[in-house]
């Protein structure tokens, strides 16, 4: 894939309904030149697919389209399999599957590793909860990129390798979404976002409590102000699901997080609330 096939992927993600913009196909691009593909049929580009290299370790596959006119051609699993092949250097691939795509994977020797939930909200702000205070001890202020190399690698501590592209790339393309919070010297969490053409996403979003992910996403969510939201949580906490409902937000559909290779799970999955996006992480 070039940056010239940018307007195919566009075109195809419209078709599909889903949300990223030109800026997401170019920084997929700037991560893993080598590792984005376009699919033709006859000459005709018709389906593309992403991958991203997490330090040699973790994979991950995304933006996996195909012209609904060349469905049922075997273009998709070729296109899978020919990000598998570019990933293999990786101990895992990872791919977040929709219920209606999780067969393909299947075949593929992928695995269940988790579930997650899709959640929009379509206008904002809603009427909901009151954000909590901070906390003793606790302050929340934008996050700057002096703050990435802290970041980084406590995101790592979490996600389990680390993600310097991402957390740059959202950091710079929407720094008004970029929170950290602290206690002492410590990181308590972070939030990121990034614009979207249907919602702005917000996430990822890692904290040590529930309190001070709530903390965080209250103050990004003033951030989106009218615009809709999208986030994409994982599922097991109750508690955090009935939040977002009382702040207006519907659930959509369930992604189940899938892996190829060695096992490698998050290391601390609790700390994890919401997902960077489905095609990333």
């Amino acid at each position: 894939m070039l940056d010239t096939d940018i307007p195919l992927g566009m075109r195809l993600k419209e078709i599909a309904g889903w949300n990223q913009l030109e800026k997401d196909w170019k920084n997929f691009l700037s991560f893993r030149p080598q590792g984005c593909f376009v699919a033709e049929w006859e000459g005709v580009p018709v389906g593309t697919v992403t991958t991203v290299d997490f330090q040699s370790t973790v994979g991950w596959i995304g933006m996996l389209l195909v012209d609904p006119d060349y469905r049922r051609k075997g273009i998709g699993t070729r296109l899978l399999d020919t990000a598998i092949e570019s990933l293999e250097d990786c101990e895992v691939a990872k791919r977040d599957a929709t219920p209606m795509g999780k067969y393909v994977y299947v075949q593929r020797g992928f695995g269940d590793e988790v579930m997650l939930e899709r959640w929009t909200r379509a206008t904002g702000p809603a009427d909901g909860p009151s954000p909590p205070a901070n906390g003793k001890g606790m302050s929340v202020r934008p996050m700057q990129a002096t703050d990435l190399p802290h970041a980084i690698p406590w995101d790592a501590s979490v996600f389990g390798v680390a993600r310097e592209q991402v957390l740059g790339s959202w950091l710079e393309n929407a720094p008004h979404y970029g929170l950290i919070a602290e206690r002492g010297n410590e990181i308590a969490g972070y939030c990121l976002g990034r614009p979207g053409s249907r919602f702005d996403q917000i996430g990822p979003l890692l904290a040590k409590t529930r309190k001070v992910a709530q903390v965080l996403f209250h103050r990004a969510l003033a951030e989106a102000g009218s615009r809709g939201v999208v986030v994409d949580t994982f599922t097991g906490d109750p508690e955090w699901s009935q939040l977002l409902k009382d702040l207006g937000f519907a659930s959509q559909r369930e992604f189940y997080r899938m892996a190829r290779g060695k096992p490698f799970p998050m290391l601390r999955p609790e700390w994890y609330w919401l997902s960077a996006g489905p095609e990333i992480g």
